[in-house]
């Protein structure tokens, strides 16, 4: 017998247990559990007395006995339990598992993560070959799921996915029209979540197998889902077929639940509960939810032609959901809002009365603290401004009272607010809600690509309440508010890391203990990937989804405390009026709005911000000029990327540059900061001119997304920088042909300016025109930079680079492992520099956000190196020519080797790389300064 047992034994027994007989211990133990079932500490030591008997010899009863008095104590947690006995107590502590599922999907205000954490263990210790585990694993993936639809943690529903898959590949036949169903689900989910058109794909293969396998009473619920699916892959690509297939599933799946027995609606019910979201109730329920699925499919077939009778079926589909629906049944209010969209589409004089009229009910069915109740208030404002004679104050009422609604979604509240701004100037205070209400949508606990895509939807936010503000004229203080609802509303992601990597050192002096913690969960929060949850995976606390929630919540306690000590008020915050103006102290930062409602040059001093409005600057004309200069510079067409840069003169820099009184005098070159924002940072700015006069004959030019960031910049710079250098040289690239020619020699001039840096080069794979690789030199790899960067003042880089369009947290820099482990905008994330100073991306596309969606966030390899610390960035902002990019590399770096600074080395390097090629802007204007 173990000693640790005796003591425990007699510290919860209250004598020596050396004293009493394994019998009388047996029957104390017991005593404990039956007077108090929950004690688990007596139920744990019970359990294992009886396992220890059956060691010594004792019968199956001693064993069972062991198992029995386990469970609660595994349920519980504690996985110090004897190892044989693992799985058979794990497998008897499903029930636990499967009542608390059961529980958390008819109460969505109980946590379900307690319930999933119990299947992962019991599927950790049970055996691969176990008949029960298929469904285990069925149930563990919608409990994932379910986790995922109030969460919205993306790695949920990939964890639900692969916990599908392997509940398919151990299922038995008579299951498998179930878990086919459940698979399915998670796939269209993540379709919903992501627009994957593969995940759909899956989806429809999955159901349409379930549907041909299965005929009881669980048919028609697979075929309402394979209905939605097909519709919403016609919604994605427009396939006729698809609708018509969507709307003979549906039609079946409704006519097979009416034809059901009178004793089947219950369990069609039961299982319709999660599948629908609908509540457990009875037969009309049902009925309504299958009517409402099938009036939406409908009513999505009446736009084609010939099919606008369909509108009619539809409109007759979603009046019969909403006559059987119960008065009290919480869809109601969808329904009828449903309803009431299907009439404002069919147009006309009595529709339209009746659409409002069931939006009203759909409205007035909605309680006032509802969360769907904002989303029922915009359906209701558009209906009510699609009559001829509306009231503009009554749509404007509803539109202000939706965003109003604080329990509803954030992006809810916004959209409100963004059709509030359609009425008239009244919208600017809500704007400025919906601009405070941003940073929401992507709140800490998501991962990247999660953020990324919350915020995509709201392009352009800040623009619009910025210049609604502006136009209120009755404001004194408008310039001012106007930028700083640009400064919250741009770069939501860029400042949530810059403020958490700023200066701690007067919170470590008078508060150690929170600045460590801080720290702590800063770098937590950096380094925890919210990646799926694998079955198999032994993941410790601080690295699950679940945890990383707990993380954020942590943090936003901790600096809610902190901002509550004396003299931490402002911690974290965004910067104040002065703050802000004392940035301009080395010179005026030029903050370009551009916007439906108007656009303006918001030009701060250190005496104050002022509003220069840029009547010629309109979306409507900046969107073709983009794309007039992207073209050109793929056709190489010199004479249209010339027009554009005149044009940019006239309308933005030319007036900016007068209203400053920044003439032409090369005995003085003034510093200028440009903050584009939004489609404008497509453009050089500082490259914009006519013959005769531009931007670089009058200042040096510098980006910064924010006054924020540049703030965050001249932070960095304060830091003694060093001067080891990184020079990365890859004159061919793994996997991509052809060659950088110049890459050789830029390396050589690198090291003959730099001495004594750490050289990481790519050596060529062929015999043809060698070059001197030292031996000393290491490959370029992204394990080899990232070791290197931390301990290196200065970085340069000569290689491919890319902008990922479509996520460009994804772009990267290609080095010599780029097809296996690539060196993205993401892989900057957790690094930590000792002395930066200087980074210098001589690449393709670096200082480029590609998706436009996402402008507004300045996501780019530049700014990823610019919050790594270093507080001067040179890249680029088009597909550089090798040659140019040598010139002005070297021309920088002789400047700055003499003294100059990395701003000034680069006017320097651009103006003398123009003077060799006036005519070919695509030479010397790609190359720009961010930071300090």
């Amino acid at each position: 017998m173990d000693p640790e047992w005796f003591a425990a034994v007699a510290a919860l027994v209250g004598e020596s247990a050396g004293d009493l007989s394994l019998e009388e211990l047996a029957v104390r133990l017991g005593d404990l559990v039956r007077a108090d079932e929950g004690n688990l500490e007596a139920r744990r030591l019970l359990g294992w007395l009886h396992w220890y008997r059956y060691q010594a010899g004792g019968d199956d009863r001693e064993r069972y006995a062991a198992v029995e008095m386990l469970i609660r104590c595994f349920v519980a947690g504690d996985d110090e339990l004897p190892t044989p006995l693992l799985p058979e107590v794990a497998e008897r502590a499903y029930l636990a598992a499967m009542n608390w599922r059961a529980q958390a999907l008819d109460d969505p205000g109980r946590d379900i993560s307690y319930s999933i954490q119990l299947y992962q263990r019991i599927l950790r210790v049970t055996p691969d070959d176990l008949e029960w585990r298929a469904m285990w694993l069925s149930e563990l993936g919608v409990a994932l799921r379910t986790r995922f639809q109030r969460t919205g943690v993306l790695a949920d529903l990939n964890a639900a996915i692969e916990a599908g898959r392997e509940a398919l590949h151990a299922s038995l036949a008579e299951d498998r029209g179930e878990y086919l169903n459940d698979l399915a689900n998670a796939f269209q989910s993540r379709f919903e979540r992501i627009g994957d058109i593969a995940d759909l794909n899956s989806a429809i293969q999955l159901l349409t197998e379930a549907t041909n396998i299965l005929d009881d009473i669980e048919l028609p619920i697979y075929l309402n889902n394979l209905g939605n699916a097909l519709l919403a892959r016609f919604g994605r690509s427009g396939g006729g077929e698809d609708l018509d297939d969507a709307i003979r599933h549906l039609d079946q799946a409704l006519a097979l639940a009416q034809a059901a027995p009178p004793e089947l609606p219950a369990d069609l019910n039961e299982i319709m509960r999660a599948l629908l979201e609908s509540t457990a109730g009875n037969e009309p329920d049902l009925r309504a939810a299958m009517l409402f699925n099938l009036g939406n499919v409908l009513l999505a077939r009446s736009s084609r032609p010939g099919a606008e009778a369909d509108l009619d079926t539809a409109i007759d589909r979603l009046t019969e959901a909403a006559q059987v629906s119960a008065a009290d049944h919480e869809d109601r209010a969808a329904i009828l809002a449903g309803l009431g969209n299907a009439l404002l589409i069919r147009f006309g004089r009595t529709d339209l009365a009746a659409a409002v009229d069931k939006l009203r009910q759909a409205v007035d069915a909605t309680p006032a603290d509802h969360p769907e109740r904002a989303a029922r208030l915009i359906n209701l404002g558009r209906a009510l401004e699609s009559q001829p004679e509306h009231r503009r104050d009554s749509v404007f009422s509803v539109y202000a009272e939706a965003v109003r609604t604080a329990s509803a979604a954030p992006s809810v509240r916004i959209e409100a607010a963004r059709s509030a701004a359609r009425i008239g100037p009244r919208a600017a205070e809500l704007m400025e809600t919906a601009v405070h209400l941003l940073p929401e949508v992507a709140p800490r606990q998501l991962d990247r690509e999660d953020q990324q895509y919350a915020l995509g939807g709201f392009a352009g936010l800040a623009a619009d309440a910025a210049a609604l503000t502006l136009a209120d004229t009755r404001n004194p203080e408008r310039a001012s508010r106007a930028l700083h609802l640009l400064e919250q509303g741009r770069t939501i992601l860029l400042s949530q890391a810059m403020d958490t990597r700023s200066d701690l050192s007067d919170l470590r002096e008078s508060h150690p203990d929170l600045a460590a913690r801080f720290a702590e969960l800063r770098d937590l929060l950096d380094r925890t990937p919210a990646t799926a949850i694998t079955i198999s995976s032994n993941v410790p606390p601080g690295a699950t989804t679940r945890d990383r929630h707990a993380l954020a919540a942590e943090f936003s306690a901790l600096i809610a405390r902190i901002r509550r000590l004396n003299g931490f008020a402002g911690f974290m915050s965004p910067p104040s009026t002065e703050e802000i103006l004392a940035e301009a102290a080395y010179g005026p930062v030029v903050v370009v709005n551009v916007s439906t409602y108007r656009s303006d040059a918001l030009i701060v001093t250190t005496g104050g911000v002022v509003a220069h409005e840029l009547p010629d600057l309109t979306l409507e004309i900046l969107v073709p000029q983009i794309n007039t200069f992207h073209e050109a510079l793929r056709d190489k067409d010199q004479e249209r990327q010339l027009q554009v840069l005149a044009w940019l003169w006239e309308v933005v820099a030319g007036p900016v540059l007068s209203v400053l009184g920044l003439g032409r005098d090369s005995r003085v070159w003034p510093r200028l900061w440009w903050a584009p924002g939004g489609l404008l940072g497509l453009l050089p700015l500082h490259a914009a001119g006519r013959q005769g006069d531009s931007v670089l004959d009058r200042v040096v030019s510098s980006y910064t997304p924010t006054v924020r960031g540049l703030r965050y910049a001249r932070e960095q710079a304060r830091r003694s920088a060093g001067t080891r250098a990184l020079i990365v040289a890859m004159p061919t690239t793994p996997g991509k042909s052809g060659r950088l020619w110049q890459v050789p020699a830029e390396r050589e001039m690198l090291r003959r300016r730099l001495p004594g840096a750490v050289v990481l080069s790519e050596p060529h794979p062929g015999p043809a025109r060698p070059w001197r690789k030292d031996e000393s030199d290491k490959l370029p790899t992204k394990a080899n930079v990232l070791d290197e960067l931390p301990t290196c003042s200065i970085a340069h880089f000569a290689c491919h680079g890319t902008s990922d369009a479509t996520n460009p947290s994804r772009s990267k820099l290609l080095l010599h492992d780029h097809a296996s482990d690539p060196f993205t905008v993401a892989s900057l994330g957790p690094v930590r520099l000792r002395s930066p100073r200087l980074a210098y991306l001589s690449a393709c596309e670096t200082a480029l956000t590609s998706n436009t969606e996402l402008v507004d966030e300045a996501i780019h390899l530049a700014s990823a190196f610019q919050l790594a610390g270093y507080p001067h960035v040179i890249g680029t902002l088009w597909k550089v020519n090798d040659r140019a990019a040598f010139d002005i590399a070297d021309t920088f770096y002789a400047t700055l080797t003499e003294g100059g600074t990395p701003s000034h080395a680069l006017h320097h390097a651009v103006r003398a790389a123009r003077e060799y090629a006036p005519g070919d802007p695509s030479l010397w204007a790609a190359h720009v300064h961010s930071g300090a």
